[in-house]
């Protein structure tokens, strides 16, 4: 039979390594006590739950697929091996010990989002919604179901689904890292949708009192949703701590500081591509490459960034609107970062422009 225990925290695909993260950041299945007996498969399921406990993710599969083997009905067993695997970076092996788990006993809410966050750590989206939402379903209090939802919303750049997701997941476990790192892309996805759509009007060179004032109105939306960006990654950096993408994620906090005016940018006077005479145009745009930890883990996406293409031909400030996970996120920057370019201008003068770039990761 099956309990809902509770699970240490741990690095999550989605967001720290980018994971998490994914990202990758840290995953939050289920821990406890593994129920009690004298068999030698209960001694091996509590030192498999000891093992994970500890982060010796390779000896508590080890110990957790002896157990599997010798009682093919054990479901803690099977959930705890299903996140001993995440821990190891064998994504196929933990979908396949989750779904063994809910075979068992399809009410077991844990092993519904152990199931998500590994279905969403490969791009799997439509399945992982309906895995979260099954979770959320038996148990409204599961943080990291509402974060991979959160997520998914974010892909399909349903960006204020996204950051209500990511509020409710941290209402429920305010210490639960990658929710902060999901309601900051959200709402720098909501900056963006605001700024796509002002791209799109007509700017009128007579502008009366009343639109000098809602284009005030949009900079100042503007730089509240930069602020809070900003707040977010700030408190996903602190509750996280010292991780593999820290440094990237350091760099994308002063950049939003940036944006939102805390800090002179080194390029002044950046305009948007609706303000320039002819826009930046690119002359090579060098490829992103995958990693190998990316591969491995058959993580597919797209990473958005936003940068500001300066007049001195240069790519500076590079913000990341999507991110994915296991240093493809980096990677993206640091293509970006090499493209070449004839900056825009203003009356035949060059000048710093704000530019959107998508970098697809796709498996063959």
């Amino acid at each position: 039979m099956c309990y809902s225990y509770r699970a240490r925290r741990h690095a999550d695909p989605i967001t720290l390594s980018f994971l998490l993260l994914l990202v990758l950041a840290l995953a939050q299945p289920v821990a406890g006590r593994p129920q009690q007996g004298n068999s030698p498969a209960a001694d091996e399921l509590a030192r498999g739950v000891r093992f994970y406990n500890e982060g010796r993710y390779k000896e508590a599969v080890n110990e957790l697929r002896s157990v599997v083997k010798k009682e093919k009905a054990n479901c803690d067993a099977w959930y705890y091996l299903g996140v001993a695997l995440i821990g190891a970076e064998d994504m196929k092996s933990a979908r396949k010990a989750f779904e063994s788990a809910l075979a068992i006993k399809p009410t077991f809410g844990p092993a519904h989002t152990g199931l998500a966050y590994v279905l969403v750590t490969g791009g799997k989206d439509e399945q992982a919604a309906r895995e979260a939402m099954a979770a959320i379903s038996l148990s409204n209090n599961e943080a990291m179901a509402h974060y991979v939802l959160g997520v998914v919303h974010l892909r399909k750049s349903r960006n204020s689904d996204a950051l209500s997701e990511a509020d409710t997941a941290i209402i429920q476990n305010a210490k639960y890292a990658p929710s902060y790192l999901l309601k900051s892309q959200a709402l720098l996805g909501i900056e963006g949708d605001q700024s796509a759509n002002d791209a799109r009007e007509v700017r009128n060179p007579n502008p009366t009192p009343d639109d000098l004032k809602e284009r005030a109105e949009r900079r100042k939306k503007s730089k509240e949703l930069f602020h809070s960006a900003a707040a977010a990654l700030q408190t996903y950096l602190t509750i996280a701590g010292p991780n593999s993408e820290s440094a990237t994620w350091q760099e994308q906090l002063e950049t939003l500081r940036v944006f939102a005016g805390d800090n002179k940018p080194s390029t002044p006077n950046v305009v948007s591509s609706s303000q320039v005479v002819t826009k930046a145009r690119v002359l090579s745009k060098p490829e992103a490459t995958y990693t190998e930890q990316a591969r491995k883990a058959d993580i597919e996406g797209t990473v958005v960034l936003r940068a500001v293409f300066t007049e001195r031909g240069t790519v500076e400030h590079v913000l990341a609107l999507r991110s994915l996970p296991d240093g493809l996120t980096q990677r993206a920057i640091a293509a970006a970062k090499k493209i070449s370019f004839v900056p825009a201008t203003i009356d035949g003068k060059p000048v710093a422009m704000i530019m959107e770039l998508q970098y697809n990761f796709h498996l063959y």
